[in-house]
């Protein structure tokens, strides 16, 4: 049993030696920390008990709800904690209402129930199951059922509030239907009228495959008024739609009986000759016909305009329709002869209390290679998956499923969208990021770890880029070599020349001076070469012009612009925070009615602070009301994660919408404040991690939740 788990119960002999209840005589009950509990006893002792109830009228509603589902086998099983074995007792809607003490085996806890329970379980409506010995405290006084035939009451219990149905965003916008998976794992469907009220609201469903093909039935017929019949309720009553073979597929909200209305059976039509059986070819009895009109798509349904009675309304002429005078039960819920426990009562969840921690998803045995898929069994006994990265990091992760058929399901849709940006959304809490991927339908499937930063979606396809052509080779030029600066030198002067006299022998002295001047033929290669050397500096190219090297001027980058801070409070999960959109709400004129943490009008940001923790130690319902709206604003460890400081004295504008909380059981209802008394507009604003800041009342202690981030 998980520690969440043990805080909702007491330990079995603490429900001992507690008298016997007045009005149950099976039953003990007492009060304990502030919260009201209670036991079913055999032979005097304790064999199953209660969770904590905020009041003792709430207590009693539970105890009702066991002495109803206890001879119902298929209410019953055998649940795992912590290496223990537990009997589970369940209500229609799946929510567990009774839990024994603990076995040491799973056979020791079935042959228990064996021995509590005899003639089988119900299937299909119908079987001989009767108790086994009135000893065993489950027979309710010995007496045994001769046959067990679904009653309405039952029946009811198949259903959720019609409060539970609201709200929810629209699938099909052709028919103005949404579905959705409730946090007990069951799928439901909601058909709302051009109002956007609840026209017609669904079974639970164990798969979104069976919510899908009862729904193809209510479309067929939810505008055929004959296939209408009417439930009554006291002075309320419920249109029952059925298809072809007389089976219910939905059913109306609770709808108040108008002044002078007549009595409708159930699905049967008057006697002809009774006035009050005049009708229209729809085969709808008079006093249901505006109630069919209403659920039949609006349209109005003409009458001979006979009154019924003294108080009949002309049904062509003033077109009343129920949806219009429809008592939407808000404050009270009165939920069909149980009175069943508001939404707070029934420990509503969120939607991140379906999933484990992340670190339950890693490391398990990989069983599809190709999409890198771990199929796990959970601590809890459900059913999980998880999708890896190429890194082995966790990238998707499921929520718990009790069969295995319901994990194949869920995985197929994750397998074939995974890898569809478009189907992805995220989401912000606080400083972290998740994002959530969701079928066709907006249905949410699966959702990764918690992360500081928005991590990539959809690994991007890599395109395989050509490479680059070859450059051409450029045949390598050899600098030319710089020219020698070559110094000329002037010739030498001319040499002094002796006269000589001539000799008087002309012919020798020609002779020798011919054979004379070649003999020195090297002197005139010497005078030479200073002029060669010279015409060739001249004729020498200049050497290249180098230019100089700029260094770039760099321009440093502009400062990034300051990160602000947004706000995605509609993306929340919790009751506090969904504050509807219409219709319009009504108007709070005086606070402190219903108070919830009670007067604090003397006390400051730091002392409501302090009562708030000691609320928070001493009762298990305000420590999960305010663990789940502590943890929606952005604290990791909800409530255990606030501070003084984040509370501070503020004045709530006049006229404001927004959710607000009524009585000790955390319940918010839509209203407008517009107090008569300006002092029930001060309030205490707690600061939340995510911009979604809750406020408190001082007059009342109330919560009261408006959009007010900028």
């Amino acid at each position: 049993m998980d520690n969440k788990k043990r805080d909702e119960y007491l330990s079995l002999d603490q429900y001992g030696n507690k008298p016997s209840s007045d009005k149950y005589k099976d039953f003990s009950s007492f009060n304990h920390a502030g919260e009201h509990y209670f036991a079913l006893l055999k032979d005097g002792k304790p064999v199953m008990r209660s969770e904590g109830y905020s009041s003792a009228k709430s207590r009693d509603n539970g105890i009702e709800s066991v002495r109803k589902n206890r001879n119902n086998r298929d209410r019953w099983s055998v649940v795992e904690r912590a290496g223990k074995f537990f009997l589970s007792l369940k209500a229609g809607n799946n929510q567990e209402i009774a839990l024994s003490g603990a076995y040491d085996s799973k056979a020791a806890a079935e042959s228990a129930l064996s021995s509590w329970l005899s003639g089988g379980s119900r299937k299909g409506g119908k079987t001989a199951a009767t108790t086994a010995a009135a000893a065993a405290g489950l027979a309710g006084g010995g007496a045994k059922m001769s046959k067990d035939v679904v009653t309405e009451e039952d029946k009811e219990d198949d259903y959720l509030p019609t409060a539970e149905y609201e709200g929810h965003p629209i699938n099909d916008k052709k028919n103005n239907i949404a579905h959705f998976k409730h946090e007990n794992g069951q799928y439901y469907f909601a058909l709302y009228n051009k109002e956007g009220k609840v026209k017609l609201r669904s079974e639970g469903f164990e798969t979104a495959k069976n919510r899908d093909q009862e729904l193809s039935g209510v479309l067929k017929y939810h505008n055929d008024d004959k296939m209408y019949s009417t439930l009554e309720r006291g002075k309320f009553y419920m249109m029952v739609l059925k298809d072809e073979t007389g089976r219910e597929v939905g059913r109306s909200p609770l709808l108040k009986k108008k002044a002078g209305a007549p009595v409708a059976t159930k699905g049967k039509s008057q006697k002809k000759g009774d006035s009050s059986s005049k009708s229209s070819k729809s085969g709808i009895v008079a006093g249901t016909t505006a109630a069919a009109s209403g659920l039949a798509a609006g349209r109005i349904i003409s009458t001979s305009r006979n009154q019924i009675g003294e108080t009949r309304n002309q049904i062509g002429e003033t077109r009343n329709q129920i949806g219009e005078t429809r008592n939407v039960i808000g404050e009270k819920r009165n939920v069909i002869g149980e009175k069943r426990n508001t939404l707070s009562e029934t420990k509503s969840k969120v939607k991140e209390d379906d999933y484990l921690k992340c670190e339950a998803y890693k490391g398990h045995k990989i069983t599809d290679t190709k999409n890198r898929v771990a199929e796990f069994k959970g601590p809890d006994g459900q059913y999980y998956f998880a999708v890896y990265d190429k890194d082995g990091a966790v990238r998707l992760r499921s929520e718990g499923f009790k069969t295995e058929a319901g994990r194949k399901d869920e995985l197929k849709q994750v397998i074939n969208h995974k890898e569809t940006e478009k189907m992805y959304s995220t989401i912000k809490k606080g400083k972290y990021y998740i994002n959530v991927l969701k079928d066709k339908t907006g249905r949410e499937v699966a959702r990764s770890c918690m992360s500081t930063a928005v991590t990539q979606l959809v690994a991007p396809v890599l395109i395989p880029v050509p490479p680059p052509p070859p450059k051409k080779k450029v045949a390598a030029v050899s600098p030319k070599p710089k020219p020698v600066a070559v110094k000329k030198t002037p010739p030498p002067p001319p040499k002094k020349v002796i006269p000589v006299k001539p000799v008087a022998a002309a012919p020798v002295v020609a002779e020798k001076g011919a054979a004379g001047c070649l003999k020195y033929w090297w002197l005139l290669l010497l005078l030479l070469i200073p002029l060669l050397l010279w015409w060739l500096g001249c004729f020498a190219a200049a050497p290249p012009v180098v230019a100089p090297v700029v260094a770039p001027v760099v321009t440093p980058p502009p400062p990034p612009p300051p990160v602000v801070k947004t706000c995605d409070c509609a993306s929340l999960t919790h009751p506090v925070f969904t504050v509807p959109s219409g219709p319009a709400p009504k108007t709070t004129t005086r606070l402190g009615i219903a108070p919830e943490f009670g007067n604090s009008s003397s006390l400051d940001g730091a002392g409501f602070y302090n009562k708030l923790k000691s609320r928070y130690a001493g009762s298990a319902t305000d420590r999960r009301f305010l663990d789940g709206v502590f943890k929606q604003m952005g604290y990791e460890n909800g409530f255990s994660d606030a501070k003084a400081d984040l509370f501070s004295s503020v004045t709530i504008p006049r006229g404001v919408s927004g959710n607000l909380g009524m009585k000790s059981s955390h319940t918010s209802v839509h209203r407008k404040l517009d107090p008569t008394d300006a002092k029930d507009l001060r309030a205490f604003r707690v600061t939340a991690a995510n911009e979604c800041h809750l406020h408190f009342m001082k007059t009342c202690g109330n919560h009261f939740f408006y959009n007010d981030c900028e």
